[in-house]
């Protein structure tokens, strides 16, 4: 029998979003993904320089439409726990899995490894089972940003119980943000902020 690990193994592509102008954040993360990346190649897919989050939509639209089998999407920043695994075997229904991220309102548990995101934001990692089919959910839906937007698809998704996948330090390219250090964004469970889920879900 083969298992959803080994088809998903077997045909995972990685894709990387970088700005053509941040040459210095791609020869970052190709060091980290060479410690991290299990030998996988990767694509680079040059960002839509909008310096806004329609720019950042725009490129993760452009990706997701370029792919008609499993992809593992990573913004440029993306930073590596010991334990990240781009071969994750999510729920046999799944249509999104997400491998880092920002919980805003607490998950919805599934098991030991897995939950389903109810608000969830940053799309520094997550992989796309069928992409285009998420590209046309979100060409459909005209969000103003991909998050929380991406997260709230009516599809099958789930995120990590505890993230593999963080954002290095630096500026960031969309709001100016300053990370002074590398972040994960894990948290216990009962300390997960109860905020307002602004798309309505």
């Amino acid at each position: 029998m083969v298992t959803e690990h080994a088809r998903l193994s077997s045909a995972l592509t990685v894709a990387v979003i970088n700005l053509a102008r941040r040459p210095e954040r791609l020869a970052a993360f190709d060091s980290r993904w060479r410690r991290a990346g299990h030998g996988v190649p990767y694509t680079v897919h040059t960002a839509v320089d909008t310096g806004d989050a329609a720019g950042c939509l725009a490129s993760h639209l452009q990706v997701l439409s370029s792919y008609t089998t499993p992809v593992l999407v990573l913004e440029d920043d993306a930073c590596f726990a010991p334990e990240f695994d781009p071969f994750v075997e999510p729920p046999h229904d799944w249509a999104v899995a997400w491998l880092g991220g920002q919980h805003r309102i607490a998950p919805i548990p599934v098991n030991d490894r897995w939950v389903r995101p109810r608000y969830l934001v940053r799309t520094h990692a997550y992989v796309a089972r069928h992409p285009g089919v998420i590209a046309a959910w979100l060409y459909a839906a005209n969000p103003p940003r991909i998050d929380p937007f991406l997260a709230a698809l009516p599809v099958q998704q789930y995120a990590l119980k505890t993230f593999t996948v963080g954002q290095t330090a630096g500026v960031s390219d969309i709001d100016g943000r300053v990370r002074v250090t590398e972040e994960f964004w894990n948290q216990p469970f009962m300390s997960w902020p109860r905020h307002k889920n602004p798309t309505g879900r």
